[in-house]
């Protein structure tokens, strides 16, 4: 059987578990029963730090890679590119504060709404070959714009790079040995994965952890766990944006900064077209 990941953001103090400086019990009481993927700023800070220091430069963040406007400041604030593939995503990252010059826009088909979006924002980069990069340079022309580069752009931020930034906080609908938590969770990855209670318990346990309606994973059971019981899931999707389940509330986003945590609203949906 594989080892179980770390707990990582998150820490035990004093018998309890933390994000930062922010009790998860605590935490929990103000979410009154709804789930929530929980952020930490200082772990997502320095994963984009220490992913730039690797790079000996900027990096580049797909916007689809970070859920609430409030995660893609980081990135801005970091000094991060992002790359935006439809017009949508492109004034997300403005939004966002990620400015021109850090602006790249790339998309399997390069349709004239987009390109003219990226010529009026001005990015720095607009990923376009052959007969794609004569329709921008064309509409650039028409335009009255400058034709921005065509490549160039700095590497990319890679897939792990944000594994541990935060994780799913749930209350448990059954205990062990087979967990179900109420939220809507599929297992990632291969191996274990871990189910923490908020409360420092006896010696780690084998169990099986389940989402609504997730298909179960191999748990290592941290700390004693019981049906109404909180339980943690560190999970490298927590940044991400999360996908609804009209059958179910959708989980929350918390981020937390030091001993402060705010509820973010999520990304919005692309605006309707006109007819």
């Amino acid at each position: 059987m594989s080892r179980a990941p770390s707990l990582a953001p998150f820490r035990m103090r004093d018998g309890r578990v933390r994000l930062e400086d922010v009790e998860l019990a605590a935490l929990a009481d103000e979410l009154a029963g709804r789930a929530a993927f929980v952020v930490s700023h200082r772990a997502l800070s320095g994963a984009l730090r220490r992913a730039q220091l690797a790079a000996g430069g900027p990096v580049v963040v797909d916007v689809a890679a970070l859920g609430p406007q409030e995660l893609l400041a980081v990135a801005a604030h970091e000094g991060c590119w992002a790359r935006a593939r439809s017009s949508h995503e492109l004034q997300l990252a403005r939004a966002a504060g990620i400015l021109s010059a850090r602006l790249v826009v790339a998309a399997p088909v390069l349709d004239d709404g987009l390109v003219r979006d990226a010529l009026l924002a001005g990015v720095a980069v607009l990923e376009a070959t052959g007969d794609a990069a004569l329709n921008v340079r064309r509409i650039a022309m028409a335009l009255g714009h400058d034709v921005p580069a065509v490549a160039g752009a700095p590497p990319a931020l890679s897939a792990g790079a944000l594994r541990r930034v935060g994780g799913l906080l749930a209350p448990l609908l059954s205990g062990p040995p087979d967990l179900a938590i109420d939220a809507t969770w599929t297992p990632w990855g291969r191996g274990r994965v871990v189910a923490a209670a908020l409360q420092a318990g006896e010696v780690p346990g084998e169990a099986t952890l389940r989402g609504l309606p997730g298909r179960a994973a191999l748990a290592q059971q941290l700390g004693d766990l019981s049906r109404g019981d909180w339980a943690l899931v560190p999970d490298p999707r927590a940044a991400a944006p999360q996908l609804p389940d009209l059958a179910h509330p959708m989980a929350a986003v918390v981020l937390v900064r030091g001993g402060a945590f705010r509820l973010l609203e999520p990304r919005p949906l692309p605006a309707a077209r006109s007819v």
